[in-house]
């Protein structure tokens, strides 16, 4: 419709003129409508490749982006390079990350004195992070993630594995660290368990001391700070909220508690121990470190396996 349009038009508009005047100007106008119309199919093309090329470029920022956003969760299996041991549990990796291990807890080097940290190592807490750098200083690390990725200190949370060894389970059975499994993240708890046990049997490590020497409840105040055994009966079980607290051998004397977190309940229900049938009034043995707390004593049992029925 259009060409006939145009056609109409030109024949209108040059009928005036020699019929070889009229065919040269309707050539020109028929060269010129197709420049035209072959410009309006080019600009449509050159729109449409600016589209998909920003169409892509779009893709590919976000893939990056989230591939590096999503490493931590989607590619566990992938090796980080370790760039400095902060201490027995806890390293930092060559991308700036730090990663404190999941179900041990190592004598610590440094504690918080106002809003500075001060270097004062408990016993053993050095041969615990010479230990770490012996076995990842300079490697490539795999990450295994339980169910939390993160604590409250924004660190990763990783089983950490050097080829095949799991480090968390390595510093464990070595004797320089102690268990401390934590729900939600108790996937390995078994065989950490099972590291945590042959060490204490063995007496590696801290356990060449603490296990030598059980200690009473009249004792603590001499070993606050340091890792023991503890003998005592439990007299008295009081719900204090977020925690349960088991008194050992009443209150006339040292106030030594054991501490459970409600958080970690279920990890003794489900071995079937029940606090008030199974640790009320019963002869106990409980190991740990012992930590001083308003004027009272306490170490925190975080599996059944950490407090042993004498009688």
């Amino acid at each position: 419709m259009g060409i006939r349009l145009i056609f109409y038009l030109n024949f209108s508009s040059l009928s005036n003129y020699p019929e070889w005047v009229a065919y040269r100007c309707l050539t020109e106008e028929m060269k010129l409508f197709k420049i035209k119309n072959l410009m309006r199919k080019t600009k449509k093309v050159f729109l449409l490749f600016l589209a998909l090329i920003s169409f892509l470029l779009f893709f590919s920022f976000l893939s990056v982006n989230s591939r590096s956003e999503l490493t931590e969760d989607l590619f566990p299996e992938e090796e980080f390079p370790v760039k400095e041991v902060l201490d027995g549990d806890t390293i930092e990796l060559s991308n700036g990350k730090i990663v404190r291990y999941l179900g041990i807890d190592t004598p610590e080097l440094r504690w918080r004195k106002g809003d500075a940290w001060v270097y004062h190592p408990q016993l053993f807490a050095q041969e615990a992070k010479e230990l770490n750098s012996l076995l990842v200083q300079g490697k490539k690390v795999k990450l295994e993630y339980d169910v939390e990725k993160r604590d409250k200190f924004n660190r990763l949370l990783a089983y950490v594995y050097v080829n095949g060894l799991m480090v968390n389970g390595e510093i464990l059975r070595q004797g320089y660290a102690l268990l401390d499994v934590r729900m939600p993240n108790i996937k390995h708890t078994n065989f950490l368990l099972k590291m945590f046990k042959e060490a204490k049997e063995n007496k590696r490590g801290f356990w060449s001391l603490a296990g030598v020497q059980i200690i009473s409840p009249q004792e603590v105040r001499k070993y606050s700070g340091k890792i023991k055994i503890i003998e005592g009966k439990i007299t008295k079980i009081e719900d204090k909220g977020k925690l349960f607290r088991l008194t050992l051998n009443g209150e006339g004397q040292e106030k030594t508690w054991i501490i459970i977190y409600k958080n970690n309940l279920p990890i003794f229900e489900k071995k079937g121990i029940s606090l008030e049938r199974d640790y009320l009034h019963k002869k106990v043995r409980i190991s740990g470190l012992i930590c001083e707390y308003k004027q009272a004593y306490e170490i925190v049992a975080h599996h059944p396996a950490e407090i042993e029925i004498i009688e």
